[in-house]
């Protein structure tokens, strides 16, 4: 079997390679063979889970920097500066080292925690101190106030979800000899171990005794809570409260230096976050697929398996020597090796045919070296459409869509809003829908709607006396010998029957689209059976199938054409409805509802045998097929 050289028609001949590399070359070659598109890695490793597969660290610690870079995404647009583009093709990117990818990690970690550490700033700057309650107290007297009372105080704040549980918590163990107040605090701070906005709420518990005291402070730290120290009188506490202010007017000069450096820092970085991102992105794809690879344990050498074309071998050889002269190390060793596993399908595609082959996989996808169902779906789909549409003005405002999308698709590749790219993705599957409906709108003689009234109408409506415009007014035909040069004559469009005509020759269209679509499909099966010199195929499932086909709705298509072409006018018989026609075909065989030709009743008798006839030949042969592949 020897495929043709069109890898669009049907796949390209598929052969498992085997390549030997040094450990040093490793990452260079599967970052060569990634920018060539050609291979598919098999995985050597299935018997060993991912948490175990030696470049998972790796892999996770680049997530890691993904959600960083993540974070100075939503960072940039939230302070206003022009958000840089998301995207960047890793295949135009220089190649990097291990040690550039290292300082890339480490500096996104320090720019997170240096916007961090100014948030941080930021709360405690704009967090009043409460004190209102330690200036009213100084009124009190003594014998009542709350610094006369023997008794210690703990005061922290914690998560807001877990304040409830201290509560109670406290409550239990010290059984109910405690007082305690709570408050949520309304803007939300940095959570120093996670590195994350969490929302708090600070706590103000009053005990007797150094134990209680301790037992509080200890079950606080040990959910988490951050204990501040009170002084015990109230000179100390409101020298504690004025060394804070002291403190707070620091933070906020620090504050307002960090944030314009910060500004600086993001704005400078906004303009290398696609490219970033894109790095990263590709690194995490490199170990991916080093982690398919087998490693010995033993010795510097590392093998993988790959499919790829055959026509495509001398540029994987040509990759695989360029590959290791950064580093002096020896060339890679590929060796083609046979195996009986199905190879995967590899269908070339360009910018036209891409978006027709992803929406053809939506669906499935071919078996090894069948024919490609895109290559008459580029036709079939919008033509298709066209028959529905079928509209002159609105194909060409799609028209125009399409042409602008194109002629700007390299800045417009950029968006990465979730509609447009699909819209964008689809850009020639657009632009073919209106090129088709241009010419089915023609057909259908119709524009926004309206009669498109280019030439002469073979009919003309003449007023009668007394005809009142609300009624209607009788057409004539002036010459039977003229014809409308393209489409539907557009007097049909102004006559009162034109809903039912237009109706009835849509679906009789629709019908004839459909029965020439499922022929051709049939017939695609044919061409694979001959292929793969499948006989039982062709005669025990293509055969019966089209039979079936043909016998119902093929007969059905010849009636409508015959239909067509008889001049009823000329005679005295009515034309019998199809659509009966059909359903008496099966409910009363032999029984005609309206006569359209000698014979009809034989020859529908006859087609319903041949038909059901075909039934236990498909079950047959499908049983005998599954027999065939488990044994």
């Amino acid at each position: 079997m020897t495929p043709p050289q069109d890898a669009s028609f049907r796949s390209a001949e598929m052969i498992l390679v085997r390549l030997y590399m040094a450990t040093e070359t490793r990452r260079e070659v599967v970052m060569a063979l990634g920018d060539l598109g050609s291979c598919q890695f098999c995985d050597l490793n299935e018997q060993v889970i991912t948490s175990q597969r030696p470049f998972t660290p790796q892999i996770r610690r680049l997530h890691g920097v993904q959600q960083r870079l993540q974070y100075f995404f939503e960072q940039i647009e939230k302070t206003g500066i022009e958000a840089p583009k998301r995207y960047a093709d890793p295949t135009t990117l220089p190649r990097s080292s291990p040690t550039e990818i290292d300082d890339l990690a480490e500096r996104t970690e320090e720019l997170k925690r240096h916007h961090l550490n100014s948030t941080t700033l930021r709360n405690s700057a704009e967090v009043p101190l409460l004190s209102d309650v330690e200036q009213d107290g100084v009124d009190l007297e003594v014998g009542t106030s709350l610094y006369a009372v023997s008794a210690g105080f703990v005061a922290g704040a914690i998560s807001r979800h877990r304040v409830i549980v201290l509560e109670r918590i406290l409550w239990r163990t010290l059984r109910g000899n405690l007082y305690m107040e709570q408050s949520a605090i309304s803007a939300a701070s940095i959570d120093a171990a996670h590195e994350d906005f969490m929302e708090r709420s600070v706590f103000f518990v009053v005990a007797q005794g150094k134990d209680n005291l301790a037992k509080v402070r200890k079950i606080s730290e040990s959910m988490g809570a951050r204990v501040y120290d009170i002084r015990e009188t109230h000179a100390l506490r409101c020298a504690q409260i004025n060394q804070a202010n002291d403190s707070l007017d620091d933070i906020r000069s620090v504050l307002h230096s960090t944030k314009a450096n910060l500004a600086a820092e993001l704005d400078h970085i906004s303009h290398l976050l696609p490219t970033w991102a894109a790095l990263i992105e590709r690194e995490k794809a490199v170990y991916a697929a080093l982690n398919q690879f087998s490693f010995p344990r033993t010795g510097q050498i590392f093998f993988a398996e790959a499919w790829c074309p055959r026509n495509d071998l001398h540029l994987i050889t040509s990759a695989l020597q360029s590959a290791p002269q950064r580093r002096t190390s020896s060339t890679p060793v590929i060796i083609e090796i046979r195996s009986d596993n199905k190879p995967p399908t590899y269908v070339k595609t360009s910018k036209y045919t891409e978006g027709f082959q992803a929406l053809v996989a939506a669906y499935g996808t071919a078996t090894y070296q069948e024919i490609n169902p895109t290559v008459p779906t580029i036709v079939t789909l919008p033509f298709l459409f066209a028959v529905m549409f079928g509209d002159l003005g609105h194909a060409i405002v799609m028209l125009l869509a399409a042409l602008t999308i194109i002629y700007w698709e390299k800045p417009l590749a950029r968006i990465r809003f979730e509609p447009f790219a699909i819209l964008f993705y689809g850009r020639y599957i657009l632009l073919a829908m209106a090129i088709f409906s241009i010419f089915s709108g023609l057909i259908y003689n119709e524009i926004f709607s309206k009669p498109i009234t280019l030439f002469d109408s073979a009919w003309s409506f003449k007023s009668l006396k007394g005809w009142q415009k609300e009624g209607s007014a009788p057409a004539t035909l002036n010459d039977h010998d003229y014809r409308y040069p393209i489409g539907v004559d557009w007097a049909w469009h102004r006559a009162e029957n034109n809903i039912l005509f237009s109706n009835s020759y849509k679906m009789k269209m629709s019908i004839i689209l459909g029965w020439c679509h499922m022929t051709y499909s049939l017939c695609l099966a044919l061409v694979n059976a001959m292929f793969f010199k499948k006989h039982i195929d062709i005669w025990g499932s293509f055969l019966p199938r089209m039979i079936f086909f043909q016998a119902i709705f093929g007969y059905l298509v010849i009636c409508i054409v015959y239909k067509w072409s008889v001049d009823w006018l000329g005679t005295d018989v009515q034309p019998p409805s199809l659509l009966n026609m059909l359903i008496y075909m099966f409910l009363k065989p032999g029984d005609l509802d309206g006569r359209l030709y000698a014979g009809q009743e034989y020859v529908q008798v006859f087609l319903i045998i041949l038909a059901f006839a075909q039934i236990p030949v498909l079950l047959f042969v499908d049983l005998m097929s599954m027999g065939l592949r488990y044994t």
